[in-house]
């Protein structure tokens, strides 16, 4: 029993890894995919986490994603202001 037990966790840990999480594939997206989701989004707290994303994948070389980002800038701290979710 022991043995089966062991190779039972043994496959589960070999074939866990070579499954695509949908969260991961979700935060892989480039920054379109971000910004048409972040107009998709309504909860204060999704909403932040996506512009957090969002500005970390913005190329600030590009002067239109520079101009894109000083609003995207303006609603992350309005929206930790009020949510406190980012103290630091």
């Amino acid at each position: 029993m022991r043995v089966f037990l062991l190779s039972v966790l043994l496959l589960l840990f070999t074939l866990l890894p070579s499954f695509p999480l949908r969260a991961d594939s979700y935060w892989n997206a480039d920054y379109d995919s971000l910004h048409y989701a972040l107009r998709q989004q309504r909860p204060d707290l999704a909403r932040l986490h996506t512009l957090v994303h969002l500005l970390d994948v913005t190329e600030l070389t590009d002067a239109r994603l520079r101009s894109e980002a000083l609003p995207l800038l303006d609603e992350l701290l309005v929206l930790n202001g009020q949510l406190q979710e980012f103290n630091d």
